[in-house]
């Protein structure tokens, strides 16, 4: 559960999301958005098609290390942190300039039945990964293009110090 202010409003999400939040406190857009990482990355990161994956180790220190690992990405070294009572890393992401991807947008990982995480140029992130019953969460927050990132930041936190997790529930 949590608690969202006014310039919260649930969006429609076909990429194998499970919830996101679009922010309404500035002219960007910004989303928060949780999802569970089940283990699959894009063979080519410049690419996103389901049938190119490679399996990686589905935790969160198995993605984070494929994130690092991308010539893509600037990614922070990981840190302690907490997802609704749940134990978690952290981890900030920024993209390369240029990006060296046509078009200009690199994937992170696959989620299904269709699409998967992307981050275009100029973006940046902020994920939150925690195990959950033998699932890992990924909440995550970015702008786009030309958005207020430090702004849009500091109203993720303050709508994820109010979320709290059921660990007694596989849902």
């Amino acid at each position: 559960t949590f608690t969202a202010g006014d310039c919260w409003a649930a969006t429609p999400v076909n990429a194998g999301f499970g919830l996101a939040l679009v922010w309404g406190g500035s002219p960007v857009p910004s989303v928060l958005s949780l999802t569970e990482f089940e283990g699959l990355v894009f063979e080519d990161p410049c690419l996103a098609a389901n049938e190119n994956t490679l399996p990686v180790d589905a935790t969160p220190e198995g993605l984070i290390g494929d994130i690092a690992q991308s010539p893509y990405l600037i990614v922070s070294e990981p840190t302690e942190a907490d997802l609704g009572g749940l134990p978690a890393l952290r981890i900030e992401v920024a993209t390369q300039s240029p990006m060296g991807c046509e078009p200009p947008a690199t994937w992170l990982w696959a989620a299904r039945p269709s699409g998967g995480f992307v981050l275009e140029d100029g973006e940046e992130a902020t994920f939150l990964l925690a195990q959950l019953n033998n699932r890992t969460l990924v909440l995550s927050w970015e702008t786009y293009l030309g958005g207020d990132f430090e702004t849009f930041s500091a109203a993720a936190e303050a709508l994820i110090a109010t979320l709290t997790v059921d660990a007694s529930t596989d849902d």
